[in-house]
């Protein structure tokens, strides 16, 4: 397979071109990035419309990444926003806070992935594209429950694997379920490739830069998986999130299921299996049971 199946990605590629807008602003700069995640941040929020008012809350938001969500969401009238993520460094958002006059502060996981704050002190928890990245799953959402208040909420927008975009390729490769249809290593290596035709080289920003040369054949080093292009992707499927929620202590209140941006009403009605055929994202909103 190899070379041509490389190639046939590559190919049947061009006719799903799609853009990715975060990550072209990556490659230019992390301060235009980070403009762009602040703006990002009111999206995600009106996808939870109907449970979003922040205002006199403490938030967390969980893997806050740089703070550019987290900074929108303190802009809400929040009293408290709280940003973690595995090893936490803002220090754009942290000057955004501190020339605005928000309330914002980050901190890192502790390694066992405890948070670093006590029990029943957030009112709203909020992740955008993280619990598909958390390895261990039950010990992170038992934690997250936790340091939920009594009647809190806590909401969470994530990518199911096996949903079109669920391998995370979309910074150049719109190709749908392309991570359903062919061998790992090709794909990677189709991935490498697209980045090289759209930048002229693999851009600094793609996690680790260095695989590049070996997913390139220029190196005897082995060729990357998906895992390594960015964070870890844990595959968990809908139906097994939901059950990791109820076992967790929480209660599901609502789901929305969204293509894009657009909720897709239907989709709650049929299977979970098939929910990740239409859907690229998955909205819960729980609340301790």
């Amino acid at each position: 397979m190899g070379a041509f199946t490389q190639d046939l990605i590559l190919r049947l590629d061009r006719f799903f071109a799609d853009s990715n807008d975060y990550f072209d602003a990556l490659t230019r700069s992390p301060d235009e990035a980070f403009e762009y995640s602040i703006r990002s941040g009111r999206v995600v929020l009106d996808q939870f419309h109907g449970f979003n008012d922040l205002r006199g809350r403490t938030l967390l938001d969980y893997g806050c990444g740089g703070g550019g969500k987290t900074v929108h969401y303190a802009r809400q009238g929040a009293a408290r926003v709280i940003g973690v993520d595995l090893h936490c460094d803002a220090p754009r958002a942290r000057a955004f806070g501190a020339r605005e006059g928000l309330s914002l502060e980050f901190y890192s996981l502790e390694p066992d992935g405890r948070i670093p704050l006590p029990a029943a002190s957030i009112d709203v928890i909020l992740s955008s594209s993280v619990l598909e990245h958390v390895g261990n799953l039950p010990r992170a959402l038992a934690e997250l429950r936790r340091v939920l208040r009594p009647g809190g909420l806590a909401l969470h927008r994530w990518h199911p694997f096996a949903t079109r975009r669920g391998a995370h390729l979309g910074a150049t490769l719109g190709l749908p379920f392309a991570h359903r249809l062919f061998p790992e290593a090709d794909l990677v290596q189709a991935y490498y490739r697209s980045l090289i035709d759209k930048y002229g080289r693999v851009p600094d920003c793609v996690r680790p830069p260095v695989r590049a040369e070996s997913a390139m054949g220029t190196s005897p080093r082995r060729i990357p998986t998906l895992d390594e292009l960015d964070l870890p992707l844990n595959r968990v499927s809908i139906a097994a999130l939901h059950r990791h929620l109820r076992h967790s202590g929480h209660k599901i209140l609502e789901r929305r299921y969204l293509r894009g941006t657009r909720e897709l009403p239907w989709a709650s009605r049929i299977p979970p299996r098939w929910r990740e055929w239409v859907c690229d994202y998955e909205v819960v909103i729980c609340t301790p049971a």
